[in-house]
């Protein structure tokens, strides 16, 4: 039995699949058919109309008294609505991710339990260093964040994100980073709790302006 089997009056495969798909279902085909489950796979399928769509091929073997494959029974559940929503989706997440990343703000964000899940380029850029998944008190002495004397550092409750995140709306907060590696530069913070329309706290987000030159321009 092969894949091509899977027919019916009015729908068939496409003739011609990718290569790793086909390897993929293959592989499905036979793992199904080694320990006699059904698999599921999504596919495009070829109407009789000429038109096509994604659907949700689900195969399920019917056993004889001797316990082997008699036939298999074939269901298609039509959904492109969910694969267009689904590409949609992926459009919108790759101009987020390159707008974010194109931006000459730093602009970092974390959950509601306090976890890092955004540090943009910019950011990455001001701190020297990639996002690590730590707690709060450890923000500071990690990421090198001082108050505005570029000496002291900054307690957990006066750091911009954490403030957000206990519900603060934090304006022009002025703020350090003095890397371990490369320059200090001086920030003004902006930031607020993300909020989704039920009114459920998220988590909190921040931008940081990069104002050094403008500060060096003063002195």
């Amino acid at each position: 039995t092969g894949f091509k089997d899977i027919q019916a009056s009015d729908i068939k495969i496409f003739d011609v699949i990718h290569s790793q798909e086909l390897k993929e279902i293959h592989h499905l085909w036979q793992e199904s058919t080694r320990q006699l489950q059904p698999f599921e796979v999504e596919l495009p399928i070829h109407l009789a109309d000429g038109n096509y769509g994604w659907f949700l091929v689900a195969c399920q073997p019917s056993l004889n008294a001797q316990g082997q494959i008699a036939e298999w029974i074939i269901t298609y559940t039509n959904i492109q609505k969910y694969k267009q929503a689904e590409q949609e989706f992926e459009k919108q997440s790759e101009f987020i991710n390159a707008l974010l990343t194109n931006l000459s703000d730093g602009i970092v964000a974390c959950d509601n339990n306090g976890n890092l899940t955004l540090f943009n380029r910019a950011s990455i850029e001001f701190h020297g260093l990639e996002v690590k998944s730590i707690p709060p008190e450890q923000w500071s002495e990690y990421y090198d964040l001082y108050l505005p004397d570029g000496k002291t550092p900054m307690p957990k409750t006066e750091i911009p994100l954490f403030r957000a995140l206990q519900g603060e709306s934090v304006r022009d907060v002025e703020m350090k980073i003095v890397p371990k590696k490369g320059y200090p530069r001086t920030l003004l913070a902006n930031g607020d709790s993300i909020i989704n329309s039920k009114g459920e706290k998220l988590g909190a987000v921040v931008a940081m302006r990069d104002i050094t030159a403008q500060e060096q321009a003063l002195n």
